[in-house]
């Protein structure tokens, strides 16, 4: 699917469908990569679907290595390992595909992953096959946004899939550069937001919130987090930072047990986020939540505490009280 591409792509795609008649070109105004995965799938004549972004690769077996897992495991959802080409260096991704939190079974569910549902890997859809009759059954879509468009696709389809397997082998390599998509989000700081809220509200109206709530919870804070602080641009930080105040509280973040978090570090600078005021975050330059010195902060449940040169510049907790008598 040429999505208005601008070089010469469109020729070497239509190159190839002369040779090869299971390759079928298709051209559009650039509409985004949610849109052209979508005509994609609408389009697509193959038991099974492979979802892959253009400026990564592939093993020449990678295909044959996941169909023969998924032929084998009878799976409707198989998950490779990748790694990554980051300035002329490869490594590996292990993170993008916990092992260790995977059951050592052929295949699995999302009911047996307990609370590393979101977990286990990472919400995106190139190291993945999929049966397209599973997708097709759901309406499985991408969204039409720039950002975060596959996050509502992959993660819906780990849950209503009944049949997930792993195969353990570097099969894919993402390229990471500073002119991918997923690099140029300061224009519009908080769109991926819109991904997560329709993500909660389809598990709530299929009654399924509750059972992978602990992951959720902890999965949405992390990705919040780091769309905060991987943002390249100063003004749509602070324009992210106070979008974050409202919408931790609409998303359930705020009132979520303490406890119930897995990374406290996390539940800290939530808390951070809550309770100060946008003009003192400006003075904490570092973006973290305590800094030792001259300049050190203290943030909880109930309120913060601020202090530079050992005056108090700001104490909620003192407001709080005030506030209640």
């Amino acid at each position: 699917v040429n999505d208005g591409s601008t070089d010469k792509s469109p020729d070497i795609a239509q190159e190839y469908a002369k040779k090869d008649s299971r390759i079928r070109y298709f051209t559009q105004e650039n509409k985004g990569g949610g849109v052209a995965r979508n005509i994609g799938l609408d389009n697509a004549r193959g038991e099974w679907v492979l979802i892959f972004d253009s400026d990564d690769y592939m093993r020449p077996f990678a295909i044959e290595t996941l169909l023969q897992r998924a032929l084998e495991a009878n799976a409707q959802i198989v998950i490779a390992q990748s790694e990554e080409l980051r300035d002329g260096r490869i490594s590996l991704m292990d993170w993008a595909l916990r092992l260790d939190l995977v059951p050592n079974k052929l295949s699995f569910n999302y009911k047996d992953l307990g609370d590393n549902v979101f977990g286990f890997c990472v919400g995106w859809a190139w190291d993945k096959l999929y049966k397209r009759d599973f997708i097709e059954s759901y309406a499985l879509r991408f969204q039409n946004i720039q950002v975060a468009n596959d996050l509502y696709f992959t993660f819906m389809g780990l849950i209503m899939t009944d049949s997930i397997s792993i195969c353990d082998k570097v099969l894919f390599t993402h390229r990471k550069h500073s002119t991918s998509l997923e690099s140029s989000r300061d224009g519009n700081p908080a769109l991926f937001l819109e991904s997560v809220k329709k993500w909660h509200k389809t598990l709530k109206s299929l009654d399924i919130f509750s059972q992978v709530e602990r992951s959720i919870m902890n999965w949405t804070l992390s990705f919040c987090l780091w769309h905060l602080h991987t943002l390249s641009d100063d003004r749509a930080h602070y324009r992210l930072f106070k979008v974050l105040k409202r919408a931790f509280c609409d998303l359930g973040l705020r009132g979520y047990p303490q406890a119930k978090f897995y990374n406290q570090k996390h539940y800290k600078q939530m808390c951070y986020i809550l309770r100060i005021p946008l003009w003192l975050h400006r003075l904490n330059t570092f973006r973290v939540c305590d800094m030792k010195g001259l300049f050190r902060m203290r943030v909880g449940e109930k309120g913060c505490v601020i202090r530079l040169f050992g005056i108090t510049l700001y104490n909620s907790y003192e407001n709080n009280i005030r506030h209640r008598k």
